[in-house]
């Protein structure tokens, strides 16, 4: 199992680097090189069963964005820290409609 991102693919750019506006070496590298070539193929994992603050917890002290869940050694899909920003987003949502809601 492994992963890609779009840091793994931005750390091939030359442009930054160079301060080139010249994509040439940038589209060479893309067209040569295959995801196995440099993605990462030993990625932090959460399990299935890990709660939302733990997974929150470790993406935020992380140096990367996404990691694969994983039931035992079964691949059973990926979280975002996009997928917990939302999830906390619709919590908060919630939360205020259930107040706004409330009779005292």
């Amino acid at each position: 199992m492994g992963i890609l991102s779009l840091n793994d693919v931005l750390r091939l750019s030359f442009g930054e680097t160079y301060n080139s506006v010249d994509e040439g070496a940038d589209h060479f590298l893309r067209e040569m090189l295959t995801v196995g070539e440099i993605m990462n193929f030993k990625p932090e994992t959460v399990n299935y069963n890990d709660t939302i603050s733990d997974v929150s917890r470790k993406l935020g002290h992380a140096n990367y964005h996404a990691t694969p869940v994983v039931d035992g050694k079964k691949l059973v899909g990926i979280v975002t820290t996009t997928d917990i920003i939302k999830f906390f987003l619709q919590q908060t949502k919630s939360t205020k409609a259930i107040k706004g809601h409330a009779t005292i």
